[in-house]
Parts: structure tokens; sequence; C-alpha cells
């Protein structure tokens, strides 16, 4: 997460440290493959620039967080990644394209102090995000806070709060019906590949 989130990240470092795991190894030649097609991913460096930095971020963090949801419930995780692909997909709607990923990874980590069974700012304090995330999961405020308050209201079926957050970020009712079903879909499709 380290070398990802680097300035300059160096795909050379990155190889490195993938090719220290055999599973990890797998696993990101399998995502990659998948993806391809009928493409033929010759080495980890070619994997890596095929799927691009910000889903490989967003690859590893799932597989840190399914690795420390063993022992949890296995709602967590879907939640974990309904969350993720909901999230990116309101912030696409509500005009927020440069916050997709950082939108993605909130709702990735949102249910992180469930799953450690810790405080969430203690949970994040060790982990390398933007601060947008940090403040919607930490404090409560900031520029992802809405697309979080709208997740949630979502998820309890509270829908005069869904309303009045939707219409505060311009987003069509049909839309966040639309992008929940399809984000179960994807969280099942994710869970199948990397159980």
């Amino acid at each position: 997460m380290s070398e990802i989130n680097a300035d300059e990240p160096s795909f050379e470092r990155l190889t490195e440290l993938i090719e220290q795991d055999v599973t990890l190894t797998y696993r990101l030649l399998r995502l990659a493959s998948f993806r391809a097609g009928s493409e033929l991913i010759s080495s980890i460096k070619f994997a890596l620039s095929y799927i691009g930095l910000r889903e490989f971020e967003r690859w590893i963090s799932i597989l840190m967080i399914h690795e420390a949801s063993k022992d949890k419930p296995a709602e967590l995780i879907k939640i974990s990644l309904i969350r993720t692909r909901f999230a990116e997909s309101l912030a696409k709607q509500a005009g927020l394209s440069e916050q997709e990923h950082d939108a993605a990874l909130m709702g990735l980590f949102s249910v992180l102090d469930a799953i450690l069974d810790q405080p969430m700012a203690v949970v994040l304090a060790g982990i390398a995000l933007p601060q947008a995330i940090l403040d919607a999961l930490i404090t409560g405020q900031g520029s992802l806070l809405p697309i979080y308050e709208l997740i949630l209201a979502y998820e309890k079926g509270d829908w005069n709060r869904v309303e009045t957050v939707a219409m505060a970020l311009k987003i069509d009712d049909y839309a966040i019906y639309h992008d929940y079903r399809e984000s179960i879909k994807w969280a099942n499709n994710v869970i199948g590949n990397i159980a």
C-alpha cells in the first residue's frame, strides 16, 4: 500500500513485492487474464500495467479485507464489496468523477471496524489513505460524506434520507436502485473469484 500511494510508484518495486508471495502472484495473474480475455499476460509488471495502479490498489485492499475477515460472518465482506462498487457508482452519478476511486476505497474500508473489532480511527491509523476517506469514516465530514450517508440510508431503508441526500447530490432515484443492484451482482462475482 505504501508503494502504491507513493508520489511516483515504481512498477519494478511492486513487481518485486508481489513476486515474493506466490498466492498474490497467482491471484494477480488470474485477475489480469480474466480482464484481458485472449491477450497473453506474460509478466507481473505487464499485469500491473494492464489493470492499472488504481484498480490494483482496490484489488489488493479487497484481498486484505478478505483475509482479515476469515473468522467473521461472510456478510461483512459482501457488504464491503457492495459498498465499494456502490460508492464508486454514486460518485460517478453525482459528477464527482475525480473522486470515484476514493469513494470506492471509502466504501470498501467502511466495515473494517467491524471486521477488526476496533474503532475506525484505530483501524485506519496505519493505512495511507486520502484525507477525504478519513474525514468521511472517522470524523463524519468532508466531500465523500454525502455518498457514505446515502449508502447507509439506502441499506437501512431510510427512504426520506435517501431522497434528501440524492437530491443534494443530483442523483436520480432509479440510478440509485440500478447501481445498487449492479453492485450486488459485482460483489457476488468478486466473492466467487477470491474464494
